[in-house]
């Protein structure tokens, strides 16, 4: 294994933190920890597509889901 590889599956860069010098974190918008974790869950939503899921199932599931409301009085 070459050393490039075993860096990239030994270490990650950290998505929410900044390594970035307080200068540089600036000129980027100064976000903090918070901030970037609401990015990303908003682009995870926004990008997401639902799988397909066949009809039978999907209409089983909601049998089920409707049986339960209904024994547990939702």
């Amino acid at each position: 294994m070459h050393t490039m590889e075993r860096f990239c599956t030994c270490f990650y860069r950290p998505f929410l933190s900044s390594s970035d010098n307080h200068e540089r974190w600036m000129r980027g918008g100064a976000l903090g920890t918070s901030a970037r974790a609401a990015n990303v869950w908003r682009k995870k939503l926004e990008e997401y597509e639902q799988p397909p899921l066949d009809d039978a199932i999907r209409a089983e599931l909601e049998d089920f889901v409707g049986r339960r409301r209904t024994e547990l009085g939702d």
